[in-house]
């Protein structure tokens, strides 16, 4: 792949399950499944599963579907189970694939704010979304339920605790790090200061590229 936006999901236990796994049925040959270990959306807008056992890749996006416009600006599971896999697309829709029957079973637009997705999560039934001007949104089956918070221009990440899928963190360009409780949106629970100025007295640029969470335990 040659595209300039990549986004790359590793299933956890890759060996649990053999790259091809079979059962033979009767005098029948056995059947095989590709398994893949690695999922890929594309500038292109195609979706690749990867097999790294193998060395093969699979392409789940119809050719005419093809199109810039559903590029893949942002990728999550959408549960613990990691059976659908969703996707903030350029066109500003989150797609979500179904792992099992290599499909997209539906899609969802989401518009507000500008520029592309620059974080998803999902929140129980919800899916929270991040676009660059600094909107994160929360949405919800009753639209009218939906919620959301300004987070501030520029943002370049948003990431989601996993113990506590209720907490957020954002950052981007001149825009420090804050951490947000979903239900509680007004304020941050927390913002990063800056460094102290260089030698030379000069303010250090403040720019967030991306932000992770410890493991349960091991955060604050």
């Amino acid at each position: 792949l040659t595209s300039a936006l990549v986004r790359f999901r590793f299933l956890p236990r890759p060996h649990a399950r053999a790259p091809f796994p079979s059962a033979p049925t009767g005098n029948r040959e056995p059947v095989m499944e590709p398994r893949f270990h690695l999922w890929v959306g594309a500038e292109t807008g195609a979706l690749k599963g990867i097999n790294l056992t193998a060395q093969r890749a699979a392409n789940f996006t119809p050719g005419p579907a093809l199109s810039r416009d559903c590029a893949a600006a942002a990728m999550c599971w959408g549960g613990p189970g990691e059976t659908e896999l969703l996707l903030g697309c350029r066109d500003r829709y989150v797609r979500v694939f179904d792992t099992d029957t290599k499909r997209f079973t539906r899609s969802r637009r989401c518009p507000g704010g500008r520029g592309p997705f620059c974080g998803i999560a999902t929140y129980g039934s919800a899916i929270v979304t991040c676009v660059e001007s600094g909107l994160v949104k929360v949405w919800r089956d009753d639209e009218a339920e939906n919620t959301e918070l300004e987070a501030g221009e520029g943002l370049c990440c948003m990431r989601q605790d996993p113990a506590r899928p209720q907490r957020i963190a954002t950052g981007g360009r001149e825009n420090p790090l804050k951490l947000w409780d979903l239900e509680r949106p007004q304020e941050p629970l927390f913002r990063a200061k800056n460094v102290r100025n260089d030698w030379l007295e000069l303010r250090v640029p403040v720019w967030e590229r991306d932000v992770a969470f410890l493991p349960a335990g091991g955060g604050w």
